[in-house]
């Protein structure tokens, strides 16, 4: 008997990898994400930044009214500008973790479930540093979005955290 991989997960599709032209947070947004909304194959999608309120606000009504489940992939707001999150320069640091909060309330805007962020680079000599600045850069991000008035990330914010034996 054959049974169908939905009844597993929820098919979906990352819309600045499916449509490049869209990649920095402008171009036709609403015009690709209409065709994955509209797909009947598609139940999920993950987006990024979008530099128009606008256009994020009617991206959210196409998700909310398409019934998706949607994600938020702050993985771009890093490596476009060359942040990192576990940048043991504090300046770089601060300004990595202001990045991710403005992609967590796009989140908000959006509608999306999750929020999903890129870990930066580390020098082997300092690998240890490197991951005690990304575990308090994480802390942040989860107070920051457990303080908004529904708390979608926080609670798998403090799972991840708790996996690593703290």
């Amino acid at each position: 008997m054959e049974k169908s991989m939905k009844r597993y997960m929820k098919v979906g599709t990352i819309l600045h990898v499916s449509y490049k032209e869209v990649g920095s947070g402008e171009g036709p947004i609403l015009e690709c994400l209409k065709k994955i909304v509209t797909d009947p194959y598609f139940e999920a999608v993950e987006v990024a930044h979008m530099k128009d309120p606008v256009v994020r606000k009617k991206a959210a009504e196409m998700i909310a009214a398409a019934h998706m489940t949607t994600a938020y992939g702050g993985q771009g707001l890093m490596l476009g500008a060359g942040l990192n999150i576990n940048d043991l320069n504090e300046e770089g640091r601060q300004k990595a973790l202001a990045s991710l909060k403005m992609g967590i309330d796009e989140a908000y805007e959006i509608g999306a479930q999750d929020f999903a962020f890129l870990a930066g680079r580390y020098e082997a000599e300092t690998m240890e540093e490197s991951f005690q600045a990304l575990l308090a850069s994480t802390r942040e991000l989860c107070e920051y979005a457990k303080a908004r008035e529904t708390c979608r990330f926080s609670a798998r914010c403090l799972i991840m955290i708790s996996q690593r034996n703290l």
